[in-house]
């Protein structure tokens, strides 16, 4: 778990419904401040809150990380581990 720890410092883990998202940043300002609004327009959507939980470790769902590197264009990658 050294890599979590010293390439993505900043991390935050949330719940949605039932999943159990990680989020990863090299830079605090760019993960979400919670608790946040939720104005969900669509009467289709199940959810209406987003629960801060503890950083997952290897229990997520899935994980999202978001880097500032300026000298990189936009990127993303998917990975699946099934």
């Amino acid at each position: 778990m050294d890599f979590w720890q010293e390439e993505w410092a900043y991390r935050r883990g949330i719940e949605i419904l039932a999943c159990r998202f990680g989020l990863a940043s090299n830079r605090p300002e760019l993960l979400p401040l919670l608790p946040f609004p939720l104005d969900v327009p669509s009467l289709l959507t199940d959810f209406y809150q987003v629960v801060e939980i503890p950083w997952p470790e290897e229990k997520a769902d899935a994980y999202i990380f978001i880097q500032e590197a300026p000298e990189m264009s936009p990127q993303w990658t998917r990975e699946n581990n099934n």
